[in-house]
């Protein structure tokens, strides 16, 4: 399964942003590729198919696993590495880590800032994609165009809707590792994002989380990157969250309280209502004691209501 002659981008996508979100947890590169040239394969096969517009590469995951030198070709080649510690399997079926939900939070937050028209392609494994295919059905509505790439060919009924699917390995094509091109850097200009190595735990506030030397591990142990992953997971925030983001979920919680609130209180002033037009004189006084103590417990309710 590749990509066929008559899956070239339309006119309205040439030249139009491609986004390429990378589960490398899933889909990992295989033994032989060369790291240097995966970004270059990539963009090449893209352009085989006419999507000439620039072109960004995000890798999510747990990148501990993966050597350094191999992290820094990528980056060197113009690939923005993301490590997310805390990433958990979203598939049942693959218990190694894919990352294809974080995925689609990034997705969500790129195409606020992005409209269409642009291409999106995600790699991953098949299964994962069935769990979001509402999300992609979502983005082809808003005329994004979905192109989806797989580490092995889908059984039947596992494959989610797209009209372009191709094979990992095809997009790997060009990046076969050569004895006299190992270890050879290549110095070009990219069109999209730059490459980097960037830490999720450690993206708080006007900080974008980029490791500057490049040198992950040694990151890994710094007392910077603790206290930002204790911090982080103490307050239970998710990652990449701004304090702009962190005010507007407070504000969130805080109005849906007050929504509870009136539709709690509904039934309950219009018993008050109808009560007040069928007491006596008699018991007016003592209905007005009774309201005063049962508005006071309410308002006591709502300022806890308010605040949790």
């Amino acid at each position: 399964m590749s990509l066929n002659r008559y899956e070239e981008a339309p006119p309205e996508l040439r030249t139009a942003k491609t986004m390429v979100w990378w589960d490398i947890k899933s889909c990992p590169v295989p033994e032989g590729y060369d790291p240097l040239l995966v970004r270059r394969s990539i963009e090449s096969v893209l352009s085989d198919k006419q999507y000439c517009g620039p072109l960004t590469i995000i890798a999510l995951g747990n990148l501990e696993d993966i050597p350094l030198e191999d992290l820094q070709a990528y980056s060197s080649s113009g690939i923005v590495m993301k490590h997310d510690p805390f990433v958990e399997s979203s598939c049942t079926e693959n218990q190694e880590g894919t990352t294809i939900s974080s995925i689609m939070e990034e997705v969500r937050r790129w195409t606020f800032f992005n409209p269409a028209p642009a291409s999106i392609v995600f790699i991953s494994n098949p299964t994962c994609f069935l769990r979001f295919s509402y999300q992609m059905n979502c983005l082809s509505t808003r005329e994004y165009n979905i192109l989806l790439a797989f580490e092995t060919a889908p059984r039947d009924g596992y494959s989610p809707p797209s009209p372009t699917k191709f094979l990992w390995k095809d997009l790997l094509k060009d990046a076969v590792r050569k004895s006299h091109s190992t270890g050879q850097r290549i110095e070009e200009k990219f069109s999209g994002e730059p490459g980097g190595i960037f830490c999720a735990a450690c993206k708080s506030g006007s900080r974008d989380g980029r490791i500057e030397d490049g040198d992950l591990t040694t990151h890994l142990t710094s007392e910077t990157h603790e206290l930002e992953w204790y911090t982080s997971r103490k307050n239970g925030l998710p990652f990449e969250e701004s304090p702009r983001e962190q005010g507007k979920r407070k504000r969130g919680r805080q109005r849906r309280g007050r929504q509870r609130m009136s539709v709690a209180l509904s039934p309950f002033l219009s018993c008050v209502l109808s009560s007040f037009f069928f007491l006596s004189n008699a018991h007016f006084y003592l209905f007005y004691v009774w309201w005063k103590l049962a508005f006071y417990l309410i308002y006591v309710w709502w300022k806890l209501v308010q605040y949790t």
